[in-house]
């Protein structure tokens, strides 16, 4: 145990991964304020989703992006239908459930009221980092379960999530990525603290939130929630 007691171990491991959070917001809140609106090609369809679902309605993926809310949206997908095609002026994230366009919507008018579009587009960025910080403490939870009474693996294994280059950069973009990660990594830790601590109604309900949540935020997310199921049947 680390530091040679159990209070000092349990201590150092919520230092350590919290350390490791507070590391990965700063870096993703910099990529998230520096990086030009829309140098991410990808970026328009995602606020696109927001506007659509603003004027209350689901977007398909052959919904086009809305116009005139941003002179700088609209000129990148001008850019991006003049270089790809017609179809990169439509909602293609639409593939994608609502989740993360439900929970970014107030940062993004939050911003959009204090500096206008671009300022909305930023604050949405933050609220995507932030999400996905989550994923860094889910990621020491995990292996703090998978691994008991080694706390530096669980510190070493946040530090490396916080870290991870790709991670922090598609994190700092409004895409489903960084919500996605937290979610499904937070699901497949609740099954295996529930796994390692064993039943209780907390722990169960842990488990019933999060496989709930990882398929609304990505498609993808349904193998942690079966993941989940099968934790809970074990």
């Amino acid at each position: 145990m680390l530091g040679g007691t159990e209070a000092t171990g349990s201590r150092a491991l919520r230092l350590g991964v919290g350390g490791a959070a507070l590391a990965f917001v700063v870096l993703g809140s910099l990529h998230a304020l520096t990086i030009p609106a829309y140098e991410p090609s990808d970026e328009p369809p995602h606020v696109g989703y927001i506007l659509v679902l603003r004027e209350g309605s689901l977007p398909t993926i052959d919904t086009p992006i809305p116009r005139g809310w941003s002179a700088e949206l609209d000129a990148m997908v001008e850019h991006n239908v003049a270089t790809f095609g017609d179809y990169r002026g439509d909602v293609l994230a639409a593939n994608h459930p609502p989740l993360l366009y439900v929970m970014a919507s107030g940062p993004l008018a939050l911003g959009e009221r204090m500096g206008g579009p671009e300022a909305g587009l930023r604050f949405a960025r933050l609220a995507s980092v932030l999400f996905a910080s989550g994923g860094v403490v889910a990621t020491g939870v995990l292996a703090a379960a998978l691994v008991p009474g080694r706390p530096r693996v669980a510190i070493t294994a946040a530090w490396f999530a916080g870290l991870l280059p790709l991670h922090v950069h598609t994190a700092s973009f409004l895409y489903t990525d960084g919500l996605a990660v937290a979610v499904f990594i937070a699901t497949l830790a609740a099954g295996a603290v529930l796994i390692r601590r064993g039943w209780s109604t907390s722990r169960l309900a842990a488990v019933a939130a999060f496989g709930a949540l990882a398929p609304a935020t990505r498609a993808a997310g349904l193998a942690a929630t079966g993941a989940a199921g099968l934790a809970t049947l074990i």
